[in-house]
């Protein structure tokens, strides 16, 4: 059964990394798959420049936790995280890991696919991290996401998150 975020932040990691539209009602938009998305206020670039190296953005990370999971095994054997994104055919992964207490943990399962709905991890993928009942029920535990300009491909394109949410098993 999927879960979805009541608590979505962002930050950056450095000013140029382009920002998520933030509308004031919590990145409300990005909660549930209900047709409606959550956009950066600028679009990613890839600038080809053989000269002085390409120009290629990032996005701020945006965070998603308090799932308020409930029904957890007492043994947990997988997390899957779902995530619906229309990516214009350009954008990528750049980080997609789990959090805890504000902490990335486990792998990042980052990868070059561009599919709008894809899935990360499994029933049987705890993501390389070690994770309790306690911490899945946590409200600080949940999935950190950010993107990148195609690493090959110029473009200049908006990535929409439509939802993420994810599935203990």
């Amino acid at each position: 059964m999927p879960f979805y975020s009541s608590n979505i932040i962002q930050y950056g990691e450095v000013p140029q990394h382009i920002p998520w539209n933030d509308d004031g009602s919590g990145f409300y938009n990005a909660r549930f798959p209900d047709g409606k998305f959550v956009d950066t206020v600028l679009p990613l670039l890839h600038i080809a420049n053989s000269l002085v190296n390409d120009i290629k953005n990032k996005t701020y990370y945006i965070s998603f936790s308090g799932f308020n999971i409930n029904n957890i095994p007492t043994t947990i054997s997988g997390i899957e995280v779902e995530l619906s994104m229309n990516r214009s055919g350009r954008i990528t992964d750049e980080t997609i890991q789990l959090t805890y207490n504000n902490q990335l943990i486990g792998e990042n399962k980052a990868d070059g696919d561009l599919g709008i709905d894809k899935i990360y991890g499994g029933s049987n993928d705890l993501w390389g991290t070690n994770l309790t009942p306690a911490i899945v029920a946590d409200p600080t535990f949940g999935v950190t996401l950010r993107f990148q300009s195609h690493p090959s491909w110029p473009h200049k394109s908006i990535p929409l998150i439509e939802y993420v949410s994810i599935s203990v098993y």
